[in-house]
């Protein structure tokens, strides 16, 4: 962690601090922007995050959406120097929620969505390509599980923000980021409903393959293994073809 980031966040715990006995949802807040400081600077685990959230469990639900928003716009707009280092704390504290197994599934997954849209009133495609281009595949990967809405109208949100990731993550550029968003992108594709079926599970075996031309079993043994059981799946699936070459294409 550079010297400059380091303190600004020294300077926003110090005026999270410093607020008047923090209750509830704020008080939940200010705890998690605090772990998350000493967790990047010890390099500890989520589950320092964790037992934060269980802490709280009770302020994890919907009411919580518009304190995070309320407070993190603010300390934008009072520190906009450090808007970037908020938001990076921001987007951690969203992952940590959304991986968190405890609490309302749906209401952690609202709570995540939220958190990326922080993020994204701060980092622009011209600002922060990379930064930008890692939120649009983090939100696209909270569409494809929210359960909240329309599930169809989800997945097209997710599609199109990962369609928007790999406007920045080149195979030329970011090669390992590429081969995930396109991994990413090839699940909600097989699980899209809207549109043709046969067309979205072609769409979906093209970005698999596509994965697979970076994730070797050299090189990235695991991520190789995972898309080839995606692809799998997908040519098992397939109606598009020959049913007995796909089934033999998914077999292999």
């Amino acid at each position: 962690m550079d010297e400059s980031r380091m303190q600004d966040y020294l300077t926003l715990i110090e005026k999270l601090s410093a607020s008047s006995n923090p209750q509830g949802a704020r008080q939940l807040l200010q705890e998690l922007l605090q772990t998350e400081l000493e967790r990047l600077q010890t390099q500890g685990s989520q589950q320092m995050i964790f037992a934060v959230l269980r802490r709280h469990l009770a302020h994890l639900n919907l009411g919580f959406i518009p304190v995070m928003q309320q407070v993190i716009r603010g300390l934008i707009a009072e520190n906009p120097q450090a808007a970037e280092t908020i938001v990076a704390l921001m987007e951690n504290i969203s992952i940590h929620i959304s991986n968190f197994p405890l609490g309302n599934r749906a209401d952690n997954l609202e709570i995540t969505l939220a958190g990326y849209g922080l993020v994204l009133e701060v980092r622009t495609q011209a600002q922060n390509p990379e930064g930008w281009a890692q939120t649009q595949n983090n939100l696209a990967n909270a569409y494809s599980e929210r359960i909240r809405g329309d599930r169809g109208e989800n997945l097209e949100q997710a599609i199109a923000a990962y369609a928007l990731a790999l406007e920045v993550r080149t195979r030329q550029d970011f090669p390992v980021q590429w081969a995930t968003t396109q991994n990413n992108l090839a699940i909600a594709y097989r699980e899209r409903i809207r549109g043709d079926q046969a067309e979205n599970l072609e769409q979906a075996i093209a970005a698999y393959a596509l994965a697979l031309e970076v994730r070797t079993r050299q090189d990235f043994p695991v991520d190789w293994a995972m898309t080839q059981n995606n692809l799998a799946i997908a040519y098992r699936e397939r109606i598009r073809g020959d049913r007995a070459e796909n089934l033999e294409q998914a077999i292999a």
